[in-house]
């Protein structure tokens, strides 16, 4: 029985594997490319979160603490809990990484990404049928889903890795409902799977509990005269988890009371709600739309690209029909969960923020909710299927198929093609190793960052005083002397290629002890659409011309 089931499983993630492979193949048929567009107006998300998958690898291997960086925002560093340090899927892709460069590794991590949350789902599919033909299929929707598609479309893999989602299900599955298996094993796996989340993208874990904790409470609403026969095993069960409580909490207390923690609203969350119309009418992310329910759903979203929340009209239909005709306790749990989610999406919580005063909620981005809407969508999917299949045989699998082929991902999944400067890809050769370069373009922004790439692809063989990622804005003014703030303004203007026109007197001395402050060593200029004006600014405060080499401007300050 168990063999059976082991080979089960190895033919599940066989299919995933190759399914995935199969829609990301154009990354992989050509080099230099890296999944996601980030957030439409440049490489963005993607470039940093490859710095990431670089960054783990490397940092474990030199005896670093992962979750801190003085390789960015050097020397002060960066507390790197705060933008998801992803440790877990991180290090999974470290032998691509090793073997064939970042790019492909950041690749590699959205495939295992993919495998790994149709895995996880599929997990807790089978608890719920006895089809296993089904429990795959529900995998293979969750690991495809609108949720993960959107997100690999942003680059975000840490957002996209989700199979300790349904790894948390399965355990409060087996700990609230079946209560079969022993206390240890229950809270072993709970408090495994809310660590490895918790490493890899803790909004989603915050989101997980805003939606545990109302679906427990509806639970208990629903079978009140339960509920003193399960308590023991419950408190047993979070007793055990509590084990991996000195972990969980020395990573949460590392990040909030640690070196540069960041302090305030993080991010502002109330301009990422879901329109109603979003949750109907497919979006450019699936395969069957069209061109006008695209830009409708574009427009309502106010041109932002995080198209995830999509749900489809044949899963309403299924859900509605299932309400009318079956009178089930876990259907009617599920259906008024999904409710909730989609609520939460459209910013519920937002609401529920200005009421307690809460900063942290504010923080959060209502349409994540969709991950756990997702969740509850395809279980709902596979309950309801694994009874009508039974009773009502062929309209069921009609239903069924309507269900699949509107989750169908867009087949052209869309990659950025950054260059990476043969100085950088040939490994960096300067007089000191982890000398701090400052590297423009200046890496400030979505649209600015292709330095932290340029970084990760030369073996981080060098300290930048620079780095883009959620929440700098909140940590800029400490990071720096306000002497050193004309010259940085600078910086972010000749991104753009404009000029703050302050006087050449002010703006040196203000260049020198930006120099002074951060350690800088030289300043490397790599190839931009503003080139020529950051060379100009350059030279007049160094006084020197530089000198080209592979690709770049190398400039040696106080040379």
């Amino acid at each position: 029985m168990t063999t059976n089931r082991n080979l089960r499983f190895l033919l599940a993630t066989g299919l995933y594997l190759a399914l995935a492979i199969l829609w990301t193949l154009p990354v992989w048929v050509g080099g230099g490319r890296l999944l996601g567009v980030g957030l439409g107006y440049g490489v963005g998300d993607p470039i940093q979160r490859a710095w990431s998958t670089a960054w783990t690898p490397f940092a474990i291997s030199h005896g670093i603490n992962p979750f801190y960086t003085t390789f960015l925002h050097a020397p002060l560093g960066l507390n790197y809990m705060w933008p998801a340090p992803d440790v877990a899927f991180n290090l999974l892709a470290w032998p691509v990484t090793a073997l064939l460069g970042v790019e492909s590794g950041f690749n590699a991590q959205i495939v295992i990404g993919i495998v790994a949350s149709a895995l996880g789902f599929y997990m807790l599919a089978l608890r719920w049928t006895s089809r296993w033909w089904l429990a795959v299929l529900g995998g293979a929707m969750f690991g495809f889903s609108p949720y993960v598609v959107s997100e690999v479309v942003m680059g975000h893999s840490y957002l996209m890795e989700m199979m300790a989602i349904p790894v948390i299900a399965l355990a409060l599955d087996e700990m609230l409902l079946r209560q079969s298996w022993s206390p240890r094993r229950v809270g072993f796996l709970l408090g495994g799977a809310v660590t490895v989340q918790l490493v890899t993208s803790e909004e989603l874990l915050l989101d997980v509990f805003i939606v545990v904790v109302l679906g427990v409470t509806l639970l208990a609403l629903l079978n009140l005269d339960e509920v003193p026969k399960r308590f023991g095993y419950v408190t047993r069960c979070i007793l055990w988890s509590g084990l991996l409580a000195p972990v969980f909490v020395g990573l949460l207390g590392f990040q909030l009371l640690g070196p540069n923690a960041l302090h305030g609203n993080v991010f502002d969350g109330s301009a990422w709600t879901a329109p109603p119309v979003t949750f109907f009418l497919p979006n450019s992310y699936q395969l069957l739309t069209t061109s006008s329910s695209s830009y409708l759903t574009w427009r309502s979203f106010a041109g932002l690209p995080e198209l995830s929340t999509y749900i489809g009209l044949p899963v309403i239909a299924m859900m509605l029909i299932a309400i009318t005709r079956w009178r089930s306790k876990q259907l009617a749990w599920l259906s008024a969960m999904i409710l909730v989610s989609i609520c939460l999406a459209m910013g519920g919580m937002l609401i529920a923020a200005h009421f307690i005063s809460l900063s942290l909620l504010f923080s959060d981005i209502p349409v994540r909710f969709s991950a756990i809407t997702d969740l509850l969508v395809v279980l709902m999917v596979v309950f309801v299927a694994d009874y009508g299949l039974s009773a009502w045989r062929w309209p069921m699998r009609f239903l069924l198929c309507l269900i699949v082929a509107s989750w169908l991902p867009a087949l052209a999944v869309p990659f950025s093609s950054p260059s990476v400067p043969k100085w950088f890809s040939d490994g960096v050769h300067l007089r000191s190793s982890n000398s701090v370069v400052l590297v423009l373009p200046y890496a400030f922004s979505p649209q600015t960052d292709i330095a932290m790439l340029w970084q990760a692809e030369s073996g981080m063989r060098f300290r930048m005083p620079e780095g883009y990622f959620t929440g700098e804005s909140l940590a800029v003014d400490s990071y720096h002397d306000k002497g050193a703030l004309p010259f940085i303004k600078e910086l972010m203007s000749l991104d753009a290629g404009s000029l703050k026109n302050k006087s050449h007197a002010i703006l040196e001395r203000s260049a020198h002890q930006y120099f002074r402050d951060t350690g800088v060593r030289y300043v490397v200029i790599g190839p931009s659409a503003h080139e020529r004006v950051q060379l100009q600014v350059i030279r007049s405060l160094l006084r020197v011309r530089g000198r080209e080499v592979a690709g770049v401007f190398l400039f040696n300050v106080g040379a």
